[in-house]
């Protein structure tokens, strides 16, 4: 994938470029599992 800010090629996995530090994808949003109960758990 290419940074959108600078144009560096990057790794599909990289969170941030390695060449300007753009942040390429937004940070992973946590797993919760809705049970029975209406409790979350997680």
């Amino acid at each position: 994938m290419f940074c959108p800010k600078c144009g560096q090629q990057n790794l599909e996995n990289n969170f941030r470029c390695t060449r300007c530090g753009f942040v390429l994808h937004d940070p992973a949003q946590p797993q919760y599992v809705v049970t029975d109960d209406n409790t979350l758990a997680g």
